[in-house]
């Protein structure tokens, strides 16, 4: 059953009616960053250094990144190098990194100094210059709005437990799932279920599409038999009879499994919802209720599956 949003949130830019019962929650807006898909994720131009930059909105990667290329257009300085070390991106696993500083991080709303960023060797080829990371994303709370070309950065002031679901379709109804960003990378990681079974989900911008790690895909007991899956170009795929998210079902689906190594906590994550979920999906996640709340804005939950040949 979904829930219906509770009037009486003050919004600093968007005018909500207040109840008795909640009247001084009020939510703060720290950051509207506009985005658009490009290779299947949200992309944003902010200016580094006073010089247009294209930057993917990746609240799965712990640091922002900027590819060397980039770095050396944008004139970053580099700051440290620390030789190989282990990063969390799908792109660039355990690659040959620095960091670099930008003096200056600008955007409508946004003025920043002296702004850190991992740098490596990719991206020679790319429309992209880089990723926004949790150290910048992880500020406060954060909306996806993916069909109306936003995300937002919040802050949730004396509301308690009171549901932040603020937005029109809301008032219809929600479904929440409890979640959390309180570990070592700052991920947004949910509770949900995949047939019965208790899962962990990670929250990624940064993945075009869900799908099911190798590990989850294990423990779930989604690999074997060899005949219950299909086989499509390089990816695997798995059917699933019902996955819960929240208040929400999705039945008879397949979701396709990919490896997902990156990180030594790599086998806590049993599935990543990505940009196909976001975009169907209008999603707030509160940091400090540990809630992730969201409503149904249409098309097709997941990625569908290419038909067999």
């Amino acid at each position: 059953m979904f829930k219906r949003a509770v009037a009486g949130i003050l919004f600093s830019a968007l005018a909500v009616a207040a109840s008795p019962a909640s009247a001084q929650c009020s939510l703060a807006k720290l950051l509207e960053i506009p985005v658009t898909l490009v290779d299947g994720r949200p992309m944003t131009t902010i200016k580094v250094n006073g010089q247009d930059a294209k930057f993917f909105v990746n609240n799965s990667v712990f640091f922002n990144m900027v590819h060397a290329n980039a770095a050396k257009r944008l004139q970053m300085a580099p700051v440290d190098k620390f030789g190989r070390i282990e990063v969390v991106d799908a792109s660039r696993p355990n690659a040959n990194v620095g960091v670099t500083r930008a003096k200056t991080l600008t955007a409508p709303g946004l003025d920043l100094k002296d702004v850190d960023f991992l740098t490596d060797d990719g991206g020679r080829d790319s429309q992209v210059d880089g990723s926004l990371g949790q150290n910048l994303l992880d500020i406060g709370d954060i909306e996806f709005d993916l069909r109306g070309g936003v995300v937002r950065l919040l802050r949730a002031t004396a509301c308690g437990q009171t549901p932040l679901a603020y937005w029109e379709e809301a008032k219809k109804g929600y479904s929440a799932m409890s979640a959390s960003s309180k570990n070592d990378d700052h991920f947004t990681i949910a509770k949900a279920t995949i047939n019965g079974q208790p899962v962990n989900v990670l929250l990624a911008s940064g993945a075009s599409y869900s799908f099911l790690t190798e590990a989850g895909a294990k423990r779930l007991h989604l690999t074997p038999p060899a005949s219950a899956l299909r086989r499509t170009g390089d990816r695997v795929w798995a059917p699933i009879a019902t996955i819960k998210l929240g208040d929400e079902e999705i039945h008879n689906t397949q979701l396709p499994i990919a490896k997902f190594d990156l990180h030594e906590a790599a086998e806590q994550y049993d599935m990543l919802l990505g940009v196909d979920f976001l975009l169907s999906h209008h999603v707030y996640f509160a940091k400090e209720q540990n809630q992730i709340y969201f409503t149904y804005s249409g098309g097709a939950v997941f990625a569908p599956a290419p038909k067999a040949p």
